[in-house]
């Protein structure tokens, strides 16, 4: 039997969140579960279209703000998708599928949404959010669920 790419990475995907979570070179990208895919196609692909670097950095750990490894976060959501709490699903299903702790930079946030997103998630029963303060003033969240 042959599989192809495709079926493979259907194969290793996880749920999180409601969404589908593909993680592979430092890189997540998201689908829906085959159950509401019929129901909401456009947000599907852009769903597809969206995703999440995460690199990773032991410079807090060095540093003594937290003592894990952790993996900094870049994320890329769809303008469709901008506002509509996708972003949210989609940090929860990474730090679900990872089980790793995240680093979202507050000097890499560039669209003021991202602050509404860590709002959310701090009132997230599945996930902890923890300021990383340095100086006197918040410098990220580590996010864990």
């Amino acid at each position: 039997m042959v599989v192809h790419s495709a079926q493979l990475r259907r194969l290793s995907a996880t749920v999180g969140a409601g969404l589908l979570v593909y993680v592979r070179n430092g890189v997540a990208t998201f689908g829906l579960p085959p159950e509401l895919l019929a129901a909401d196609p456009d947000v599907h692909k852009a769903l597809q279209k969206s995703k999440v670097t995460y690199i990773p950095k032991v410079w807090l750990r060095d540093l003594g703000h937290y003592p894990d490894l952790v993996y900094e976060i870049h994320l890329s959501v769809h303008p469709d998708l901008q506002g509509k709490g996708y972003a949210a699903k989609m940090l929860q299903a990474l730090a679900l599928k990872l089980r790793k702790p995240l680093w979202l930079m507050k000097s890499r946030v560039i669209n003021p949404h991202v602050y509404s997103v860590v709002r959310k998630l701090e009132a997230d029963p599945l996930m902890t959010v923890t300021p990383i303060e340095y100086d006197g003033d918040v410098q990220g969240w580590v996010l864990t669920a």
